[in-house]
């Protein structure tokens, strides 16, 4: 049996004093930053857990501990920071709201930098479960070994983590885009990649090589010459797809793009205005598409679209059968997308003048 590590061995490994240690962990004021980030990386490295008989003895409890009903929400808010979106508030609303059906209490927690993951209430043992949206598998360590823990989008594969997932089928949805496209005369397409970062969650990360596999699959041609792949981030989008947009005219003109795939609709949202600058026709001389789980999007773009709220109650479903020991739950969940072909999806169209 494994020796259960103290915070004297946090404190041994920080170099620190116990005292130091305690204070840092509880959030007492007068500490460094630097300290606080040193004991927090050594504690989640360490996985270390309170004594919890010692803190029920010392409120005069003698009671194994009680059940809270709060549900950690955790997401991680990527290259965005201090910004956000109205679907990450979306995302959270739409959680306690169905957390609140089941006589549960959500607490979001919403992180930038791995370094900085410091969650008291998760660690003092006032959480009952988690839900994950991150691609940290470092995060998912720390969390599972505490609480039951559910995985919204992982970015990664199983190979990374035993911890139960709900999960988009892509793959599934972009097949269903290239099923469409091929009916409609179209017989190659190209797509925008963003950075694969596996540190960086973006709907890129899973899409993109789903668009791949699937066009692999089914035997569907992507010209490679004419995407374009580059490190997308907020600050960037629309400088970099101006930069796109000569390599795409010359596609157009020489009948090799008709159909071009995108990570996230935001993509495409900013490629349809400079189009329109560009008096270029979109189906008129191409078609393109998008996974989309936004709340606010256009409805006139061609999408992949996975109803958010659907993964929220299957991921909240399976979290209470973990705790109430209802079920053995599998390994990945897959929900399918649907396809919404709507104004930017037509027939490959035969003049070539732009």
């Amino acid at each position: 049996m494994d020796k259960k590590v103290t915070i004297k061995d946090v404190a041994k490994t920080a170099g620190m004093s116990v005292a130091t240690v305690s204070g840092a962990l509880n959030g007492k004021a007068g500490y460094a930053k630097k300290t606080v980030e040193r004991v927090w990386e050594i504690a989640n490295a360490l996985n270390y857990v309170p004594n919890a008989s010692a803190r029920t003895l010392q409120k005069g409890k003698n009671s194994p501990r009680q059940k809270t009903r709060i549900i950690m929400f955790m997401i991680h808010m990527g290259r965005i920071v201090p910004e956000h979106t109205r679907d990450m508030e979306s995302a959270v609303f739409r959680m306690a709201w169905e957390a609140q059906k089941n006589n549960l209490f959500i607490i979001p927690y919403l992180y930038h930098d791995l370094s900085l993951f410091q969650c008291p209430p998760l660690l003092n043992g006032y959480v009952d479960g988690a839900i994950l949206m991150t691609p940290h598998p470092e995060v998912v360590r720390i969390v599972s070994a505490k609480v039951p823990t559910i995985l919204i989008d992982a970015p990664f594969d199983l190979a990374y983590s035993t911890t139960p997932m709900i999960n988009v089928d892509w793959k599934y949805g972009c097949r269903l885009f290239i099923e469409e496209l091929r009916k409609l005369g179209h017989r190659s397409a190209v797509y925008l990649q963003s950075s694969l970062n596996i540190n960086t969650f973006t709907m890129g990360n899973v899409t993109v090589p789903a668009f791949r596999y699937a066009a692999e699959e089914m035997a569907f041609p992507l010209d490679e010459e004419y995407s374009f792949k580059a490190d997308f981030n907020p600050k960037n989008n629309i400088s970099l797809l101006r930069q796109y947009l000569p390599r795409l005219k010359d596609g157009i003109r020489k009948g090799r793009v008709t159909a071009l795939f995108a990570p996230d609709i935001c993509y495409l949202e900013m490629l349809q205005n400079i189009l329109k600058e560009e008096n270029i026709r979109c189906p008129g001389e191409f078609s393109m598409g998008a996974p989309r789980v936004q709340v606010y999007a256009p409805e006139n773009i061609c999408s992949i679209y996975m109803d958010r709220m659907q993964l929220m109650t299957t991921a909240l479903g399976k979290l209470i059968n973990m705790l109430e020991g209802r079920e053995e739950v599998v390994a990945e969940t897959l929900l399918r997308p649907v396809l919404l072909k709507n104004a930017t999806l037509a027939e490959v169209c035969t003049s070539t003048e732009i």
